[in-house]
């Protein structure tokens, strides 16, 4: 899902100037690290421990501060400002 999600994203989002930062590298990697650890729940008899949302992915926007990217608000004096935390939103979808 994350794969097909990353692909369109690429092809369309660039075409349409609609993404400002892209992580499919990260997004993929920690698409597969779900699926370890969903893996290893089943095995285990644990899925009630995984939490709700666990392994569905999400995209941020631009506004919301995502660890690492670039979160201009919309304005441009904030283009070289470094987000060095996720928000509040951000870590409870994580």
């Amino acid at each position: 899902m994350v794969s097909v999600y990353c692909k369109w994203a690429y092809e369309i989002g660039r075409k349409l100037c609609l993404t400002a930062d892209e992580n499919f590298e990260e997004a993929l990697n920690e698409a597969r690290q779900k699926d370890i650890e969903l893996k290893k729940a089943k095995q285990n008899g644990k899925l009630e421990d995984l939490p709700i949302l666990h392994g569905i992915p999400f995209s941020v926007k631009e506004q919301i501060d995502l660890k690492d990217t670039r979160s201009t608000l919309g304005t441009a004096s904030y283009v070289d400002r470094d987000v060095n935390e996720d928000a509040h939103a951000v870590k409870i979808l994580r």
